[in-house]
């Protein structure tokens, strides 16, 4: 479940700047590499990407990347998608057919597309992925991974490196997710209680909102069982 609290508007912003499709006239592939720990908003901010920028692209695909199973399954299902797939066998040797045209297919198509490849442990598992760069090619690469050291896999390269936010913004998380403001200035400084004993990290803050709004608990609540 992904709880809309947790999204950091304006990282998805920056996000834009360097994948923009608008600056895709020559060709080519751009790639930005969001890292940061565990519970960052990693994979809300790429999602938050795709929800507000949807419109500048003619194809966007989620490649699920914690294992090489998940890329290999998720990747050749772009050929399905795309009417391209060859064969409906779970066969490796059909999956590695269908990857190959997938990847073919983005390399050379005059369409807009992005990947995102979301929480990719090492480089190598998305290397055979990425599609080769013709003068053709008008596509975007978003890669979620917690490892700072990704290597540049694009011509057009960014890295954005999540951290905490202050406690303004993991405040504002917590009652984005509870649809309000705040009743009182008691619930506020009990929202900035909570928000120091996370260390202000996106994901809990979101969850624990999410968790209040399904089980109909207050802030006073939550803090007595901390």
């Amino acid at each position: 479940m992904f709880w809309s609290g947790c999204r950091r508007p304006s990282r998805a912003a920056e996000l834009r700047r360097g994948n923009n499709p608008g600056t895709f006239e020559s060709g080519g592939i751009a790639c930005c590499v969001i890292h940061g720990l565990a519970g960052m908003g990693k994979t809300q901010t790429a999602l938050e990407y795709t929800y507000r920028y949807e419109s500048r692209y003619d194809a966007i695909f989620w490649i699920r990347s914690e294992t090489q199973a998940e890329l290999s399954a998720c990747y050749a299902a772009v050929a399905c998608k795309l009417g391209l797939q060859e064969s409906n066998s779970p066969a490796a040797a059909d999956s590695d057919r269908n990857i190959e045209v997938a990847r073919d297919w983005l390399g050379r198509t005059r369409k807009r597309w992005l990947l995102v490849f979301d929480n990719v442990e090492q480089i190598d598992d998305v290397l055979r992925f990425i599609p080769a760069s013709h003068a053709a090619t008008h596509g975007a690469i978003i890669i979620t991974a917690q490892a700072p050291d990704i290597q540049p896999v694009a011509s057009i390269f960014q890295r954005i490196e999540l951290t905490s936010p202050d406690v303004a913004d993991s405040v504002r998380i917590r009652f984005n997710c509870l649809e309000r403001e705040a009743r009182d200035p008691e619930e506020a400084s009990e929202a900035v209680e909570i928000a120091s004993i996370v260390g202000g990290l996106p994901l809990a803050m979101a969850t624990i909102g999410g968790c209040m709004c399904v089980a109909n608990t207050t802030i006073s609540e939550v803090l007595k069982t901390t």
